[in-house]
């Protein structure tokens, strides 16, 4: 049975899934990293020289855990930080010249696509029930709505936790006045969705902001994938949190919530848009899966080929 590796290249995080294929995806490991090469994406539209070598050292780490784990091959993506960055081509050529890895920048509604798939496989749900996903990345939002892997309705929002975080809130603690022009901009992005259907749908969140959530509620240090896949979170526990967030330096989010460097600064601004959205579309819980992107790209790799 061949093995796949297939890495997102998110604003914040950079995850890797290796995987087999027999009928159904068969998870072998999963890692993350969080190079944060949207660092300054908002304001600067590129991404910095240094993050060129963060982001270096991950994909090195990853190839030699590939080499380990005997894959025979690799799929990297690209999102919305790439996306977004004038110098997309020059970082993507980096990346190839130095680890022989090419990166494939995912258009936004792709994006959505793959991480619908993804998100719904890992949960082994009834396939033909309706079910919403989002994934609230560094840089950007995708809602995706669906039923089974008839897509209804994808939509990208320019929203994300990185871009939340650096264009409003400069203090730690956020001043009041910053979270509410936060939430101004959010709910502006929201309403967007005006012709959005997520009547009798599933509400499932993938990647991190959602993930640690389920981790604090759960009082575990670590996220545990076996206990996060499938937990459900209710907006007015997920309300409770984010108010203790609001409050809390990055530090004491550290050392509180035990999320680690990289996330401590970004995740009340990423629980604010999950607030924001469920709120606006009255959806009072929230499933959490630790599938996603990644595992979209890697069902669509099996899928076309005879890996």
């Amino acid at each position: 049975m061949k093995r796949l590796a297939t890495i997102d290249l998110g604003t914040n995080t950079f995850l890797l899934l290796i995987s087999e294929y027999n009928d159904k995806l068969i998870p072998i490991l999963d890692e993350q990293r969080i190079p944060r090469i949207g660092k300054d994406i908002d304001s600067k539209k590129n991404i910095h020289n240094d993050a060129f070598y963060r982001a270096l050292e991950v994909l090195d780490e990853y190839k030699n855990i590939c080499k380990k784990y005997k894959v025979d091959k690799i799929v990297a993506v690209g999102t919305s930080a790439i996306r977004d960055a004038k110098n997309k081509n020059e970082f993507i050529e980096f990346i190839k010249t130095h680890t022989n890895i090419e990166v494939e920048v995912l258009l936004g509604e792709e994006e959505a696509l793959f991480t619908y798939i993804g998100g719904i496989s890992s949960l082994g749900l009834d396939i033909n029930n309706k079910f919403s996903v989002i994934d609230i990345g560094g840089g950007s939002t995708e809602i995706v709505i669906g039923e089974g892997r008839n897509i209804y309705q994808k939509v990208s929002l320019n929203i994300g936790s990185v871009r939340m975080r650096e264009r409003y809130l400069l203090n730690d603690p956020p001043l009041e006045s910053e979270v509410k022009k936060m939430d101004e901009y959010i709910n502006e992005e929201i309403s967007k969705l005006q012709n959005i259907d997520l009547n009798n749908s599933c509400l499932i969140g993938v990647a991190g902001t959602v993930t640690t959530l389920a981790m604090i509620d759960l009082g575990e240090k670590i996220i545990k994938p076996e206990k996060v896949n499938g937990y459900k979170l209710s907006l007015s526990k997920i309300k409770s949190i984010l108010n203790k967030l609001k409050h809390s330096t990055h530090e004491e989010i550290k050392s509180v919530f035990h999320i680690p460097e990289g996330r401590a600064d970004v995740i009340f601004a990423g629980v604010s848009i999950l607030v924001n959205f469920m709120s606006k579309f009255k959806i009072d819980s929230i499933t959490t899966s630790v599938g996603g992107l990644r595992y979209g790209i890697a069902i669509r790799e099996f899928e076309k080929s005879n890996l």
